[in-house]
């Protein structure tokens, strides 16, 4: 959330409506909503990836570990999927430790529940874009969260999504197949996981389609310059 000129100017409706909502006297005209910028000739599609590899649905989350980022919900919702359906889906999660406990939570819970060969928590890589090209789905499963920039690259680059019903990402991924749900319950986790697996190979490449060209109207630079111009006439 940023002033620019005499515009109040933020990366999702959500904020606006938080910002409205503390100060309902704010002009609804001097309200903007302008996506951050996703560079659509580096998050690209790639050419070699294989859907479904190993017969199994690769499930990529980019996040560090804090409580609010609901790593807990996702291992307790994988742990109470039948034992023919855990066995469909591998998830790679990239990124560092915080301060708090939630990592050496989740890792004794992952042993607990037997886990350890379907979810794998990895140290934050540099190359990430290249991690989500070669996999099937990118998750979010955070409680709560801004306009998620790996949503937004993961539709850049032609991904399924698989995430948290939070921010903008219901108006964003409106009208599409991608899979959303309410990440304070785990049933619906559960359910989310059920449809992914019943999506074939075509659908999650067709989604991804869609959420490509959904990037290419929302977060193509010429058309943030173009909207933050707009405020300046």
């Amino acid at each position: 959330l940023h002033l620019f000129t005499d515009f109040i100017v933020s990366n999702s409706q959500t904020n606006i409506d938080m910002v409205t909502k503390i100060n309902p006297l704010l002009k609804k005209g001097k309200l903007r909503v302008i996506y951050n910028s996703v560079d659509n000739t580096k998050w690209i599609p790639s050419t070699e990836y294989t859907p479904y590899n190993n017969s199994k649905y690769s499930i990529l989350v980019a996040s560090s570990h804090q409580h609010h980022k609901n790593a807990q919900g996702l291992i307790e919702a994988v742990h109470m999927l039948p034992s023919n359906l855990k066995n469909k889906i591998v998830i790679n999660w990239y990124g560092d430790e915080s301060p708090d406990s939630s990592y050496k939570q989740n890792l004794l819970l992952l042993k607990q529940y037997n886990l350890e060969k379907i979810i794998f928590f990895h140290k934050a890589t540099n190359d990430i874009r290249t991690k989500m090209q070669y996999a099937d789905v990118v998750g979010l499963f955070s409680k709560y969260e801004g306009l998620p920039n790996v949503i937004c690259e993961a539709m850049t680059i032609g991904k399924p999504v698989m995430s948290s019903n939070v921010s903008d990402l219901p108006f964003l991924l409106n009208g599409t197949n991608n899979i959303l749900f309410d990440p304070q319950k785990k049933t619906e986790i559960i359910k989310a996981f059920e449809k992914l697996i019943t999506t074939s190979k075509k659908e999650l490449f067709e989604i991804g389609l869609d959420n490509r060209s959904i990037s290419l109207n929302l977060f193509e630079n010429k058309t943030i310059i173009k909207n933050y111009i707009s405020l300046l006439k």
